[in-house]
Protein backbone atom coordinates (compact mmCIF):
# COMPACT_ATOMS: atom_id res chain seq x y z
CA UNK A 1 0.00 0.00 0.00
CA UNK A 2 1.38 3.17 -1.05
CA UNK A 3 2.14 5.27 2.15
CA UNK A 4 -0.23 8.32 2.36
CA UNK A 5 1.41 11.93 2.38
CA UNK A 6 0.74 15.73 1.98
CA UNK A 7 3.46 18.23 1.41
CA UNK A 8 1.08 21.19 0.46
CA UNK A 9 1.63 20.94 -3.60
CA UNK A 10 -1.56 18.64 -4.01
CA UNK A 11 -5.08 19.09 -3.38
CA UNK A 12 -5.81 19.03 0.87
CA UNK A 13 -9.62 18.16 0.35
CA UNK A 14 -8.45 15.03 -1.53
CA UNK A 15 -5.91 14.07 0.91
CA UNK A 16 -7.63 14.89 3.92
CA UNK A 17 -10.82 12.41 2.54
CA UNK A 18 -8.62 9.89 1.36
CA UNK A 19 -7.29 10.29 4.67
CA UNK A 20 -10.75 9.85 6.46
CA UNK A 21 -11.52 6.68 4.83
CA UNK A 22 -8.39 4.82 6.30
CA UNK A 23 -8.88 6.25 9.49
CA UNK A 24 -12.20 5.02 8.95
CA UNK A 25 -10.97 1.20 7.97
CA UNK A 26 -8.30 1.19 10.35
CA UNK A 27 -10.43 2.31 13.90
CA UNK A 28 -8.43 5.20 14.27
CA UNK A 29 -9.60 7.13 18.07
CA UNK A 30 -9.11 10.42 16.99
CA UNK A 31 -5.73 11.18 18.85
CA UNK A 32 -4.30 7.90 16.98
CA UNK A 33 -5.69 9.69 13.84
CA UNK A 34 -3.58 13.19 15.14
CA UNK A 35 -0.49 11.47 15.25
CA UNK A 36 -1.25 9.61 11.94
CA UNK A 37 -2.29 12.76 10.22
CA UNK A 38 0.40 14.94 12.06
CA UNK A 39 3.00 12.16 10.73
CA UNK A 40 1.67 11.99 6.68
CA UNK A 41 2.86 15.68 6.46
CA UNK A 42 5.88 16.52 4.64
CA UNK A 43 7.70 19.94 3.29
CA UNK A 44 6.00 22.95 3.97
CA UNK A 45 3.20 21.36 5.16
CA UNK A 46 4.78 20.81 9.03
CA UNK A 47 5.26 24.05 8.91
CA UNK A 48 3.05 26.31 11.26
CA UNK A 49 0.89 23.15 12.02
CA UNK A 50 0.38 23.82 15.86
CA UNK A 51 -2.91 21.90 16.28
CA UNK A 52 -2.48 18.83 18.88
CA UNK A 53 -6.22 17.33 17.85
CA UNK A 54 -7.06 15.41 14.68
CA UNK A 55 -9.80 18.08 14.26
CA UNK A 56 -7.63 21.14 14.96
CA UNK A 57 -5.07 19.88 12.60
CA UNK A 58 -7.41 19.20 9.70
CA UNK A 59 -8.72 22.87 10.58
CA UNK A 60 -5.11 23.93 10.07
CA UNK A 61 -4.53 22.25 7.04
CA UNK A 62 -7.66 23.43 5.36
CA UNK A 63 -7.48 27.26 6.24
CA UNK A 64 -3.97 27.28 4.86
CA UNK A 65 -4.59 25.20 1.57
CA UNK A 66 -8.19 24.69 0.37
CA UNK A 67 -8.68 27.22 -2.33
CA UNK A 68 -11.67 29.53 -2.37
CA UNK A 69 -13.90 29.63 -5.53
CA UNK A 70 -12.20 32.80 -6.67
CA UNK A 71 -8.68 31.19 -6.70
CA UNK A 72 -10.13 28.21 -8.46
CA UNK A 73 -11.67 29.90 -11.12
CA UNK A 74 -7.84 32.27 -11.70
CA UNK A 75 -6.59 28.50 -11.80
CA UNK A 76 -8.77 27.40 -14.20
CA UNK A 77 -7.91 30.46 -16.23
CA UNK A 78 -4.72 30.02 -16.47
CA UNK A 79 -4.38 26.09 -16.07
CA UNK A 80 -1.74 24.48 -18.29
CA UNK A 81 -0.69 20.77 -18.03
CA UNK A 82 2.47 19.76 -16.34
CA UNK A 83 5.06 17.64 -17.99
CA UNK A 84 4.57 14.32 -18.03
CA UNK A 85 1.03 14.67 -16.88
CA UNK A 86 -1.87 12.72 -18.53
CA UNK A 87 -5.36 13.94 -19.72
CA UNK A 88 -7.08 11.92 -17.28
CA UNK A 89 -5.56 13.51 -14.61
CA UNK A 90 -5.50 17.20 -16.55
CA UNK A 91 -9.72 16.63 -16.69
CA UNK A 92 -9.61 15.58 -13.00
CA UNK A 93 -8.20 18.92 -11.88
CA UNK A 94 -10.15 20.93 -14.01
CA UNK A 95 -13.18 19.17 -12.99
CA UNK A 96 -12.71 19.93 -9.46
CA UNK A 97 -11.40 23.38 -9.82
CA UNK A 98 -15.02 23.96 -11.76
CA UNK A 99 -16.71 22.76 -9.55
CA UNK A 100 -15.18 24.92 -6.68
CA UNK A 101 -14.91 27.93 -8.71
CA UNK A 102 -18.94 27.72 -8.97
CA UNK A 103 -20.60 25.85 -6.64
CA UNK A 104 -23.69 27.36 -7.39
CA UNK A 105 -24.03 26.17 -11.49
CA UNK A 106 -25.99 22.67 -12.09
CA UNK A 107 -24.06 19.86 -13.36
CA UNK A 108 -24.95 20.58 -16.80
CA UNK A 109 -23.24 24.07 -16.97
CA UNK A 110 -20.48 22.75 -15.15
CA UNK A 111 -19.48 20.08 -17.97
CA UNK A 112 -19.71 22.77 -20.38
CA UNK A 113 -17.47 24.59 -18.82
CA UNK A 114 -15.05 21.75 -17.64
CA UNK A 115 -15.13 20.93 -21.36
CA UNK A 116 -14.38 24.57 -22.74
CA UNK A 117 -11.19 24.42 -20.23
CA UNK A 118 -9.74 21.02 -21.15
CA UNK A 119 -9.78 22.07 -24.75
CA UNK A 120 -8.30 25.47 -23.76
CA UNK A 121 -5.96 23.87 -22.00
CA UNK A 122 -4.88 21.77 -25.00
CA UNK A 123 -1.13 22.55 -26.14
CA UNK A 124 -1.47 21.38 -29.44
CA UNK A 125 -2.29 23.58 -31.85
CA UNK A 126 -3.13 21.24 -34.84
CA UNK A 127 -5.57 19.59 -31.79
CA UNK A 128 -6.96 22.30 -30.25
CA UNK A 129 -7.89 23.80 -33.97
CA UNK A 130 -9.40 20.16 -34.71
CA UNK A 131 -11.20 20.25 -31.22
CA UNK A 132 -13.03 23.52 -32.15
CA UNK A 133 -13.42 23.29 -35.79
CA UNK A 134 -15.49 19.74 -34.90
CA UNK A 135 -16.57 19.93 -31.47
CA UNK A 136 -16.98 17.21 -29.13
CA UNK A 137 -20.27 16.58 -27.78
CA UNK A 138 -19.48 16.49 -24.48
CA UNK A 139 -16.53 16.41 -21.87
CA UNK A 140 -16.03 12.46 -21.94
CA UNK A 141 -16.29 12.70 -25.75
CA UNK A 142 -13.40 15.85 -25.72
CA UNK A 143 -11.07 13.28 -23.51
CA UNK A 144 -11.72 10.24 -25.48
CA UNK A 145 -10.42 12.09 -28.89
CA UNK A 146 -7.51 13.91 -26.80
CA UNK A 147 -6.71 10.64 -25.70
CA UNK A 148 -6.90 9.13 -29.65
CA UNK A 149 -5.37 12.03 -30.62
CA UNK A 150 -2.25 11.02 -28.02
CA UNK A 151 -2.76 7.46 -29.04
CA UNK A 152 -2.23 8.27 -32.75
CA UNK A 153 1.14 10.53 -31.73
CA UNK A 154 2.65 7.97 -29.92
CA UNK A 155 2.41 9.65 -26.97
CA UNK A 156 1.43 8.57 -23.23
CA UNK A 157 0.98 12.13 -21.68
CA UNK A 158 -0.66 15.32 -22.05
CA UNK A 159 -0.66 17.89 -25.31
Amino acid sequence: MKTLTFDGATDVQQFLDTFEEVKEINGWTDRESAIHLRTALNGSATRGIPGRTYEEIKELLLMRYELTADEARRELRRMKPRKGENIYQIGEYIERMVKLGHPDLDAKPQGRMANTALIDSVDDWALERELKMLPPTNYTDTLRRIQKYNGAKGRSHAV
